[in-house]
């Protein structure tokens, strides 16, 4: 593959910090995945979609990327005796058990899968991560940044499937297909390397920072109607859809739940701060920032070259999703294009693209 340009050299060398570094190393993957997301975002939405069934789908196959590194992180964070302080502060990924099945779901209700499984030797050790290390992960890691919950909620409203059916749903599909190879591959090089958990975090969390408000406008502007339908059966298991369960609507700036609830929930997007998450973001920076001095050299590169596979596996997940819907997008007109130009607003600067099987036998 080519090499990265003598322009992206420079910015490298000149630019020490972490989320520039990576910003540099990912442009080509990331402008990648933009315009392979760009494309197909109008197929989940009217007048291409007819219910919630497209994006569900989707989302089911995003879900569990977060749940396993958020999970990751997790174990890593207790394994420092921090379950007391971190519960009190709300701040172990607001997992805390399940709604009944049909009642109005809350926001940070539903836990995650067990990605730690007993057994699984690939996984994190619990003596992993250094004390150095558990700091850094310890202090990034803030209240209302985790997504898990956030994306079981949306999937459980919009397919009204019971909370035994979502599990089964999001294991299996975790576990096929590139989605699973990725999957493994977190575990693997999480497991040897806790701090390159850093690269998920920065790669996932400012995408939707960056890019997320403008998706779930998108989303939104389905209306009513669309989100409150039935949907056809999920791909790729074509497990058939329930009613969609109600949830309350937290769409008022101070965070109060109303008194009505909604249909087609988004929670995956939103980030219940004062300014919407853009607080949340920019404490989000700061911190990495401050925290880098504690990471090595090579710890800072095994975290640019982990965010280069992240981005060079969701494109890969992309492709995959595009045989399980079968309805890969026709190129739209210009003015469509257009349109969506702004879609994903992620940080786009350069380097080179890198098998990512390749990367994890370097680890």
């Amino acid at each position: 593959m080519a090499s990265p340009g003598t322009e992206d050299t420079a910015r490298l060398e000149q630019s020490p910090h972490l989320g520039d570094r990576i910003n540099i190393a990912t442009r080509s993957a990331h402008t990648k995945l933009n315009k392979l997301l760009l494309l197909r975002l109008p197929l989940a939405v009217p007048p291409q979609a007819q219910n919630p069934s497209a994006y569900v789908s989707g989302l089911i196959h995003v879900a569990p990327v977060y749940l396993a590194f958020e999970s990751l992180w997790q174990v890593l964070l207790l394994s420092h005796d921090a379950k007391a302080a971190r519960e009190k502060e709300g701040r172990i990924c607001g997992l805390e058990g399940y709604q009944s099945d049909k009642s109005p779901v809350e926001p940070q209700s539903m836990p995650p899968l067990h990605f730690i499984e007993s057994g699984e030797n690939v996984l994190v050790n619990r003596q992993a991560a250094s004390g150095r290390v558990h700091s850094i992960l310890d202090r990034i890691f803030l209240p209302g940044l985790a997504r898990s919950s956030s994306l079981l909620l949306d999937i459980r409203s919009i397919t009204g499937w019971p909370k035994h059916v979502l599990d089964e749903q999001v294991k299996a599909v975790s576990s096929s297909g590139r989605l699973g190879e990725f999957i493994a591959h977190i575990k693997r090089s999480v497991g040897k390397n806790p701090h390159v958990l850093l690269a998920y975090a920065w790669v996932l969390y400012m995408a939707l920072f960056s890019g997320g408000q403008y998706i779930k406008a998108t989303l939104e502007a389905a209306g009513h109607e669309f989100w409150s339908k039935t949907s056809d059966p999920v791909q790729p298991s074509n497990k058939a859809c329930e009613e969609p369960i109600p949830v309350p609507n937290r769409a008022l700036p101070d965070h109060k739940t109303t008194s009505s609830c909604v249909f087609g929930s988004l929670e995956f997007f939103r980030f219940a701060t004062p300014q919407e998450g853009e607080d949340l973001k920019t404490e989000f920076k700061k911190r990495l920032l401050e925290s880098e001095a504690l990471l090595t050299s090579g710890e800072r590169d095994d975290i640019v070259q982990e965010a280069i596979c992240i981005f060079e596996n969701m494109n890969l997940l992309v492709a995959q999703l595009d045989r399980v819907v079968e309805n890969r997008p026709t190129t739209p007109s210009t003015n469509s294009l257009d349109g969506w130009a702004s879609f994903l607003t992620v940080p786009l600067l350069g380097g080179r693209l890198r098998d990512s099987v390749a990367l994890t036998k370097e680890r």
